[in-house]
């Protein structure tokens, strides 16, 4: 069973927020580097498309590291479902008729149901917005946020910042 109550906010944005209830800050808090995971060779071309899209916005961000890497393939892996069920419930429409048939097989009544590829689409569209929040994909999400982007820099400009003193 999982924990109870809500999820426990990040202690950044807690600290960017201004700690408003004054409860005690986890200073232990892991912090993974803010670099995108290796992207798994075994996805669909679709999956590898918007990892590759989306892994290229998220971590300039600093929305997206290193251990991220399960929830972030699902992610793509429901988009890219999403993809597929859309195109192919717009060549075979939602839904499908059902003949009613006796034990004879003779034909007694037809009805219309919803096909059961409408139903795998809802879940992975909430699956994709349930992921998303946690990459900051809505504006809602991102609301709640404050991160700072990554600077453009390479690893020498930041060797030689090292030795500067802060003003």
């Amino acid at each position: 069973m999982g924990k109870r109550g809500p999820a426990k906010t990040p202690t950044n944005l807690t600290v960017l927020r201004g700690n408003p209830g004054k409860r005690s800050i986890n200073k232990d808090e892991p912090k993974p580097r803010p670099i995108a995971p290796k992207r798994p060779g075994w996805m669909n071309k679709d999956a590898k498309r918007i990892w590759k899209d989306l892994s290229k916005k998220l971590e300039p961000l600093g929305l997206l590291a290193e251990v991220d890497g399960l929830n972030f393939q699902n992610l793509c892996l429901s988009a890219s479902t999403i993809k597929g069920l859309a195109l192919f419930l717009e060549d075979k429409g939602m839904v499908m008729e059902i003949e009613r048939t006796d034990k004879n097989g003779d034909y007694l009544s037809s009805y219309f149901q919803q096909r059961p590829e409408v139903a795998i689409m809802f879940k992975a569209m909430e699956m994709v917005n349930k992921l998303g929040a946690k990459f900051g994909l809505s504006p809602a999400d991102r609301a709640g946020l404050g991160v700072k982007p990554k600077e453009n820099r390479d690893e020498f400009e930041e060797f030689l910042d090292r030795g500067k003193k802060k003003a």
